[in-house]
Parts: C-alpha cells; structure tokens; sequence
C-alpha cells in the first residue's frame, strides 16, 4: 500500500518551499538501500519518491518503509501532519504507456 502526501495544505494552500518533496526525499534516501563501503547511497528511497500529481508537487510513501524504518515512517507522517498536509491512503501508482516519454 503506497500514501501520497500532497503539497497542498488541508486549507488549499500550495505548501513552501517549492522543493518540499525532493528535500524530504533526499532526507529519508538512506532507507532500505543497502550499499557496500565506499558506495553512494541512491538519491532517493525505494520507499521514498517525489512525484509530480496534477501539478502539485507530492511524495509516494510505501508502506514497506513501516517494517524497514519505523522512524523513517513516523517522521514522513509526521512532517505531513505538522505541515497540515494532504494525505492520500490506498494512492495507487498510474501506469506509464509503453509510448510515453519521461
């Protein structure tokens, strides 16, 4: 099951800083990846994954990061709920076309 933390406030009020998600992101890029010494960590969380929805920035939060790094998890819910931010349960990943392009 994936969440989708909108950056919109539940007042209707696009959230600030513009790049909101790709800090929040980049904070939690270290859970569930596993690099040798020496080895950069990804930019970005399997489980953690800035997305851009109807023109509003979000974060798609799996919930596989619960049984990976609870306090990961809380501190994303958290941020969220401190912000007043948007909450989607049960977000549901669209499919990209074959023929799209990135």
């Amino acid at each position: 099951m994936k969440y989708l933390i909108q950056g919109i406030t539940k007042a209707g009020v696009k959230f600030r800083p513009s790049d909101w998600a790709e800090r929040l992101c980049s904070t939690l890029s270290f859970c569930g990846t596993k690099n040798p010494p020496g080895v950069m960590t990804p930019r970005y969380s399997p489980y953690v994954v800035p997305v851009t929805v109807n023109n509003v920035k979000c974060v798609v939060l799996d919930l596989e990061l619960e049984n990976i790094e609870p306090l990961a998890w809380e501190f994303a819910l958290n941020f969220a709920h401190d912000n007043n931010l948007v909450v989607e349960e049960n977000y549901v990943t669209p499919q990209r076309s074959l023929f799209e392009t990135a």
